[in-house]
């Protein structure tokens, strides 16, 4: 009994942990795209999806950097799967428009 408490603690000290890098590699995402640095946007996007692989604004954020280094189709398929993820989530269908207008897809 006390090894299965021991293992659910310790496994509950790893999620927490991981909780908080997924935070704050989304913090430097952020960061880094108010910065206009849209490849480490990209790479730090990376890092919370790899953790994290339902992290919706993840989505938005890598697809609108890949949009401004004009990679659309990794732009679009983001965007896609934040809308996938979150259908109600205005930000992501927005910014699909904004993708879709700029290469004249008006699917």
């Amino acid at each position: 009994m006390k090894l299965i408490i021991s293992v659910l603690f310790l496994l509950m000290v790893a999620f927490g942990f991981a909780q908080k890098a997924t935070t704050a590699n989304f913090d430097k995402a952020k960061k880094s795209f108010h910065s206009q640095e849209y490849k480490k946007t990209i790479e730090h996007c990376n890092l919370v999806l790899i953790s994290d692989s339902l992290f919706v604004e993840a989505y938005i954020y890598r697809g609108v950097s890949n949009h401004l280094l004009t990679e659309n189709k990794e732009a679009l398929l983001d965007l896609n799967k934040a809308i996938e993820i979150d259908p109600k989530n205005a930000k992501a269908y927005r910014n699909r428009a904004a993708v879709k207008h700029e290469i004249k897809n008006y699917e």
